[in-house]
């Protein structure tokens, strides 16, 4: 400022003259006022909507999840997926700041993110890559996505972070967010409309066998509602196309707490390998979202479960004759020719380091029941199991005390009423030395007892595989020799693989690695039923009776194409089941870390403005230096 001496002396003449009355107008005074208020509005840095780009970089985030396929995008008066909407908007973002001369980026996710074009100044490669997103029936993970524009942005100087715009092109409806703060000059450019959406879909699928008739199968499905009002919808069964039952289900409204739900069960009788698809009879014209309008189930019928023995010093693919065990224990022997006389559907034995290799690949769902002899493993199967001498993660076991050579000791009681052990007597049993449980034993409990402690126990919970653990060794006892014992055996087998899906059924989610298992070919060649006409095919390398495909990210149902069509391949079954992105909600503001990211109404970037109040000031200190001037003159 110039001088405030004139306010003190206007100030004093209006005191004496009229203590008062209203204070006369100056245009010093207004000059000062309007500097400051400028100054103020430059430090609170003010935008206006702009070119998108206006910084010099732009980033585009395009969400292609499940949910962006709903059918209530808009694109003039046409009505198009909130994808194909998104891609438009985004193709706007790209044109300003193509005159903006800015760097463009593309980054697209789902249930992963990738980026699909790095920053570069040319605009016509990044509409390309915007063009080429597709679609997919994954669910949309924000906190992948955040964490790849926040790898983009650190490979960028620290003095250039702050002038990145992104863009996330998204319906907003995400499930857990990340952890971490969003991306510098984070925007979402939300898609679809917002309110009540009409929307049937199947959310979770299961199968299992009756236990009292094993050639039945149990087929359960939820369906939920995201409509505001209730909706009755014919729900059917079909096995490999044959209609199998349908009725009608009242599905009720969605409410403040989600989405209304319905329970369905149907029973089946496959014979052999079939796919079992429930479907909804909606409203194609109503229903947004058409992927989760039926799910898939490989059933299977009856057949003699698959056993793996898992053994100490055996090696994957051995014959079941000791061969590279170095010296083989009787009892092994013992219990390998009682395992074969079951005439189980197939017997593998492998080593510890095998079996673990199996569990990393995802591969135990090709196995109804595990059974470890001497060895422990690190990871649970999350199929059942039987451990004989020796524990599981959930039930450890101490080292045995003694070597052996004591007297045997009777078998005190057992449980005559459990399934294991109803048609067999213990009476002549003994064992010389068992091991004693160690730590905690919750939801084990022993059905057969000895002087020193439990010496069978069985965990039998629902929602977690059965577990068996016999807390001593087949050579330290007589039980290996007795007639009871393939009977025990039998009944042990048979009332691990009686229940659950993995007998039953078998499926994948989009979010799954797919592995198959192929009879006599080298390579495999899927294609989906319906498939789009520009979707590929997917070919996959066979290898010891498997082929991977990965994550397939379009749910229905993929058959053997090509010379893999007969009967080598079964059909895989991939299916949504994801309760958020069949609610196709949408928001307007997306939670990331501990902040809000609102939403924008239109894609356009954000223009700072603050130099302009800081021009503005610099003019008025510029009048206010003239109008003290002439006041000082006269």
């Amino acid at each position: 400022m110039s001088s405030v001496l004139l306010w003190e002396k206007f100030g004093s003449d209006v005191q004496v003259n009229v203590p008062l009355a209203r204070p006369r107008a100056s245009w010093l005074l207004l000059l000062h006022v309007l500097v400051a208020m400028a100054l103020i509005a430059a430090v609170g840095r003010p935008a206006i909507p702009g070119a998108a780009g206006s910084s010099g970089r732009l980033i585009v985030v395009i969400d292609h999840s499940a949910s962006m396929n709903a059918r209530d995008g808009v694109r003039g008066e046409e009505r198009v997926t909130r994808l194909e909407e998104a891609k438009d908007r985004a193709l706007e973002a790209v044109r300003r700041a193509a005159s903006a001369s800015a760097s463009i980026g593309v980054v697209s996710f789902a249930a992963t993110a990738q980026v699909v074009r790095e920053l570069s100044s040319d605009a016509a490669l990044a509409a390309q890559a915007i063009r080429g997103v597709r679609a997919t029936d994954q669910p949309g993970d924000l906190r992948a996505a955040s964490e790849v524009v926040r790898a983009v942005l650190s490979s960028l100087p620290e003095t250039d972070v702050g002038g990145v715009d992104v863009l996330l092109f998204s319906d907003g409806v995400f499930g857990a967010s990340s952890d971490e703060p969003p991306a510098v000059g984070m925007r979402l450019v939300r898609v679809g409309a917002v309110g009540g959406h009409e929307n049937l879909g199947v959310v979770a699928l299961a199968a299992r066998r009756v236990e009292s008739d094993r050639d039945a199968v149990e087929v359960f499905a939820r369906v939920q509602n995201a409509a505001r009002e209730p909706r009755v919808t014919p729900v059917s069964l079909s096995l490999s196309g044959r209609a199998v039952e349908s009725r009608s289900v009242t599905v009720p409204s969605a409410s403040a707490d989600g989405p209304g739900e319905a329970a369905v069960t149907f029973v089946c009788r496959p014979s052999g390998r079939e796919v079992a698809t429930v479907s909804l009879g909606v409203d194609e014209a109503r229903d947004l979202l058409a992927s989760d309008n039926s799910a898939s189930l490989l059933v299977r019928g009856f057949r003699p479960p698959r056993v793996l023995l898992v053994s100490r010093g055996a090696t994957a693919g051995a014959a079941l004759d000791g061969a590279g065990d170095g010296p083989v224990r009787w009892a092994s022997l013992l219990l390998r020719d009682v395992l074969e006389e079951l005439r189980l559907g197939e017997l593998r034995r492998v080593s510890i380091g095998a079996y673990e290799e199996l569990v990393t690949t995802n591969q135990m769902r090709f196995v109804d029941a595990v059974i470890f002899e001497d060895v422990t493993p690190r990871e649970s199967p999350s199929v059942p199991s039987l451990s004989i001498n020796a524990g599981v993660p959930e039930l450890r076991l101490a080292a045995a005390a003694g070597d052996g050579s004591e007297t045997g000791r009777p078998v005190l009681s057992w449980v005559r009423s459990h399934p294991l052990l109803q048609f067999i007597t213990l009476d002549g049993v003994v064992v010389s030395r068992s091991r004693a449980v160690v730590g905690v034993t919750e939801g084990f409990v022993p059905i057969a007892r000895g002087e020193s402690g439990p010496l069978v126990m069985v965990r039998d919970t629902p929602d977690e595989p059965r577990r068996i653990v016999l807390t001593f060794d087949l050579a330290d006892s007589n039980w290996a020799v007795e007639p009871g014992f393939a009977i025990f055996l039998n009944a042990t087998v048979a009332w691990m693989t009686s229940t659950g899906t993995g007998d039953a059924a078998i499926s994948w989610t989009t979010t799954d690695p797919v592995t198959v298992e192929v009879a006599g070919a080298a390579e495999v060649e899927f294609e989906r039923i319906g498939r789009d006409s520009d979707e590929p095919r997917l070919r996959a390398r066979a290898a010891g009776g498997r082929a991977a495909l990965g994550v397939l990210e379009r749910a229905g149902v993929y058959v053997g194409a090509g010379e893999s069509g007969g009967a080598a391949v079964d059909p895989v079954a991939v299916n949504l089941l994801n309760a958020l992105e069949s609610g196709v909600g949408s928001s307007d503001t997306i939670v990331v870390g501990n902040r809000s990211v609102a939403g924008a109404a239109s894609s356009a970037g954000l223009l700072e403005v603050w130099w302009w109040f800081l021009l503005a000031a610099l003019l008025l200190l510029l009048l206010e230096w003239l109008v003290f001037a002439r006041s000082a003159s006269r």
